[in-house]
């Protein structure tokens, strides 16, 4: 709240103070500041890539699932069942994103 502003100027004021003698807190604040910027990148790559595409991801879904459903007798029933649950986290997480 203090990095973004939220905060009167007096408390805005305390929590620097913090930081500035904590070292513990310093080193919280920096990985929270490092995964917000690892976060922002990979949306960005993502958002940049035309992943997020919906349409895009219900085709490439459809078209996974046909492969699939044609190679489901090559193979055992949790070898199609795990490749199954892979797709549909793929779409998930693809759709999270948007």
């Amino acid at each position: 709240m203090a990095v973004d502003g939220e905060l009167s100027p007096r408390c805005n004021a305390q929590v620097f103070a913090h930081l500035e003698a904590c070292w513990s807190c310093r080193q919280r604040k920096a990985a929270m500041d490092e995964a917000i910027f690892v976060f922002v990148r990979a949306h960005n790559q993502i958002a940049q890539s035309g992943i997020g595409d919906a349409a895009g991801w219900r085709a490439r879904l459809r078209a996974r699932l046909a492969e699939e459903a044609l190679n489901c007798g090559r193979r055992g029933v949790w070898a199609t069942f795990r490749q199954a649950a892979a797709i549909a986290a793929t779409l998930f997480a693809g759709c999270a994103l948007e």
